[in-house]
This record gives structure tokens, sequence and C-alpha cells, in this order.
């Protein structure tokens, strides 16, 4: 499997709410307003899993969050290199 991962040093999360952050409309924590319409996380979870894949979530409220996205490897093939003609 490939490995990216994403931080980041915003509001961060509660763990047990981690679920909910890849539901469309969404966002976290609840009771705040934030830019955004709580789309991306959603659409980043079909993605992956449309891949064979799967995401991973660690966060704590007041500390930011990390996102893992897990990738199948593909003999041969190496993330961010150019496609061969």
């Amino acid at each position: 499997m490939h490995v990216i991962e994403v931080r980041d040093n915003g509001v961060g999360f509660d763990p047990g709410a981690a679920q909910r952050l890849f539901r469309v409309f969404s966002q976290l924590p609840a009771g705040q307003s934030f830019e955004g319409l709580g789309l991306g996380l959603a659409d980043v979870w079909r993605v992956v899993i449309a891949h064979g894949g799967h995401v991973r979530t660690e966060g704590r409220p007041g500390e930011g969050a990390s996102f893992f996205v897990y990738l199948p490897a593909t003999p041969g093939l190496v993330l961010g290199a150019p496609a061969s003609a």
C-alpha cells in the first residue's frame, strides 16, 4: 500500500466523532462555523474507497489532525511520477 499523510494544526476533533468527518455536509466540531460546505473529506473518502483504499484519521480538540490515505500499490507504478507515453 502507498500511504499519504496530511497534517494540520487546526481546531482538531473528538476522536469519538471521527466517522462523522466523512459524511456529506458534516463539519466538526459541531456548533462552530467554518468555511466550506462539508464536502471535501466526503469526496476524499469516496474516491479512495473506489480505488480500493481506505482513510484513517487522528485528532484531538485544539491539537490539529492527521489524515492517512492508503492506496493499493500497483507493481511498477510510483505515485507522483509522470505517466509513460
